[in-house]
């Protein structure tokens, strides 16, 4: 099994072993259950966790497994049961919807009439509408789809690869044949493959944008011009939007940052790279005060060669006098209203800036250094 404690091998026991995971929890929990787990133990119509262990146990009498790993597996196999659960009930009420008829009880013998009432009586509810409409905004929300299955990356990954080799065997070599593997796998895992002609990149409409955005920075990697550092890769960046804690996008949902990114797994919560990303902060924010300075000394400039003009202008007008009725000439001519305001605005963030020069880091240095992902 691998670290997270999800059987695979060998493969159709571990296939099996999630259909049974399946079976089980159709058959023992009841559709009324609303919620797997909280962290409210007086909440209603949660599964309790005396009914959890009921399962592990029908599952252990089925398989047997290595005694060293069993939290590791019992921890995983309780995450999928959850998943499972969901999945059937979503299935149950779509079949409702769409047809009006219970299940069939022939198919379903474990559901009952008064199971069936309480769980239409809370999905028709107001509590059970809003729940509804709040996962389907999130699944609105959500950009892209994979279209991978229910096997996922896992599933899939033989399947891309053997295309890949095909090509090579051809003498073509595949368009993404430089791309790091995680950007490749989420690239083919939502809805990408490659020509098999001259092995150039397929993709739909609606992946159009993404892909493009994933050449040019590959393209700015290879230039030396992006450097990649675990999370903060070409995939997080051509996305646009960081790493979720708790998965790897192009590994899986459920698959842990010391996992999916095992290259860098020394480094996964260590002291030196908290300090590096800390150093990495403060010379990003340096330099957007120093762009900001350099942007207040130009307009600085800027109102003093507008008020010299304006000065001359107010010189030709009163023959030398320098009268101080036209000082609102004076100010109207050189723009200081509004360029004042603007100066106001900046010259807390020259003072930032100072102070930041100042600031002292530790002098014990990082034992590697995070470089900044555009230079």
């Amino acid at each position: 099994m691998e670290d997270d404690g999800e059987p695979v091998e060998p493969p159709k026991v571990a296939k099996k072993f999630v259909s049974q995971c399946g079976v089980i929890v159709r058959d023992n929990v009841p559709i009324s259950i609303r919620k797997w787990k909280s962290t409210d133990p007086t909440e209603e119509y949660v599964l309790p966790d005396t009914e959890k262990e009921m399962l592990w146990r029908e599952l252990k009498a089925i398989f047997d497994w290595p005694s060293t790993h069993e939290a590791e597996l019992r921890d995983w196999t309780m995450k999928k049961m959850a998943v499972l659960f969901q999945d059937f009930k979503k299935k149950l009420y779509s079949h409702w919807l769409k047809t009006g008829e219970a299940p069939n009880p022939d198919k379903y013998k474990k559901i009952n009439d008064e199971e069936w009432e309480a769980f239409l009586e809370y999905k028709t509810s107001e509590e059970g509408a809003t729940a509804s409409a709040r996962n389907a905004g999130n699944a609105a929300n959500k950009k892209y789809s994979h279209k991978m299955g229910s096997g996922g990356y896992k599933a899939s990954i033989a399947k891309w690869e053997k295309m890949e080799e095909d090509l090579y065997a051809r003498g073509i070599t595949p368009a993404t044949h430089d791309w790091p593997t995680r950007t490749k796998h989420w690239y083919y895992g939502h809805g990408g493959t490659l020509s098999p002609i001259d092995g150039s990149l397929v993709f739909p409409e609606d992946l159009r944008e993404l892909a493009q955005r994933l050449i040019d920075i590959l393209r700015a990697s290879e230039r030396g011009e992006f450097v990649a550092d675990r999370d903060r890769d070409e995939l997080t960046y051509a996305l646009g939007n960081k790493e979720h804690p708790g998965r790897t996008r192009g590994v899986g949902t459920s698959i842990s940052w010391k996992k999916g990114f095992q290259e860098h797994a020394a480094t996964y919560r260590s002291r030196s790279r908290k300090k590096a990303e800390y150093e990495q902060r403060v010379r990003d924010l340096e330099q957007t005060v120093a762009a900001q300075g350099s942007k207040l000394q130009e307009m600085e400039s800027e109102m003093e060669r507008r008020m010299k003009v304006a000065w001359l202008q107010i010189q030709q007008a009163t023959g030398g006098t320098g009268s101080t009725e036209h000082a609102p000439l004076q100010q109207a001519a050189s723009g200081t209203g509004s360029t004042e305001q603007h100066l106001s605005k900046m010259r807390p963030l020259l003072a930032l800036h100072n102070n930041i020069k100042a600031v002292t880091l530790p002098h014990r240095p990082p034992k590697r250094s995070v470089t900044p992902w555009m230079k």
